[in-house]
Order: structure tokens, then C-alpha cells, then sequence
């Protein structure tokens, strides 16, 4: 939080959060010129590629980051979230998110609980979300969204285009109240 928020009579005024993400990690250039080559970092942020060992920094190992944020801030949990090192690994290198699959799913026919439960906020969320956390949580750094596609993807579209049109009362409270309405 950039600011601490405000409360009245007990409840978050929404106006007054203003977030700011801040990412120290290891991408050297937006360019992609400056390369590093080296392995730190919470492993639950780690893309695929720099689990198998590949180093060679990239923007596509930012996306992958940024998609985590994203589904942390919508869901309030990360998708890879296995309890040991070994197994956390081989959660992030296979196992798909699949998410347009299990929304349709019917949550009767779920026997584990954790899933039931995401397939029931899975049905409350726009397809246009599912799309575009899957396509930056996608496995192979070739096929993830790019940053120009993630600025053109409808969901973000939808938002900004609403954000420029908007005052800055309108700016300050309703996008933030949109999107997590978007969900509920």
C-alpha cells in the first residue's frame, strides 16, 4: 500500500487504498539486452523455465510473476502452493491451471474440497479473466502473453478504457469496486 487507507465507522474506505507493485527481481533490462544469470528468489514466484535451469533472464519471466500477483490479488491464494520444495517444483512445471475446464465442471461431481471450492468462484469470474491469468501462467515461455498482448487482452481493456473516461472521484472508487465485483 502505497498509503495507509482510511476507515469510517469501521469500514475501509476503497477511495482511499492506493497499491503499488513493486517487483525487485532478477529481469536485468526491458530491452533484453543486459542478461543475469542468477537463481534467487521465493521459489512459489519461480517461472518453469528458470526451475529446469535456464538462468537467461527474460520478460516473459516477469509475466509469468505478474500472473501470480494477479491470481493471488483475485483469488487470495497462489496456484502452486505445495508444501515441500520437491513437490512445489513439479506443481509449477506440470500441473495446468485448467481453469476454463474446471469452471464448467459441475461442483457436485468435485470430491476434493479445495477444488470444489475454486470451481465455485471459477463460476463467478469472467472468462476474460480465466483467459488471460491462464495465458500468463502458461508453461512454455514462448506461447505466455507478452506485455503488448496483456495491454490489448479484453479484460484490461475493459478496465482502462473505463479508468480514462472516468473522473478522479470515479477513477478513485469504482474500477477497484468493478473488479472485485467481478467475482463475487
Amino acid at each position: 500500500l502505497a498509503n495507509p487507507p482510511t476507515y469510517t465507522k469501521g469500514k475501509l474506505d476503497q477511495s482511499s487504498v492506493e497499491i503499488k507493485v513493486v517487483d525487485f527481481g532478477i529481469f536485468g533490462s526491458i530491452a533484453g539486452i543486459k542478461r543475469e544469470s542468477v537463481n534467487f528468489g521465493s521459489l512459489k514466484y519461480m517461472s518453469p523455465e528458470l526451475i529446469k535451469g535456464n538462468y537467461g533472464s527474460s520478460p516473459k519471466i516477469d509475466i509469468w510473476c505478474l500472473g501470480l500477483m494477479l491470481h493471488g490479488l483475485i483469488f487470495g491464494f497462489l496456484p502452486f502452493n505445495k508444501g515441500t520444495t520437491t513437490a512445489l517444483q513439479n506443481q509449477i512445471l506440470t500441473e495446468e491451471l485448467d481453469y476454463k475446464t474446471l469452471k464448467r465442471v459441475k461442483t457436485q461431481s468435485i470430491k476434493d474440497d479445495a477444488r470444489r471450492d475454486l470451481n465455485a468462484t471459477l463460476r463467478k469470474t469472467s472468462d476474460n479473466l480465466i483467459d488471460l491469468l491462464e495465458r500468463m501462467l502458461c508453461k512454455d515461455p514462448m506461447e505466455r502473453i507478452d506485455m503488448l498482448q496483456i495491454f490489448d487482452h479484453p479484460w484490461i481493456t475493459k478496465y482502462s478504457r473505463k479508468y480514462e473516461e472516468s473522473s478522479d472521484e470515479e477513477k478513485r472508487s469504482s474500477t477497484t469496486s468493478e473488479v472485485s465485483a467481478e467475482i463475487e
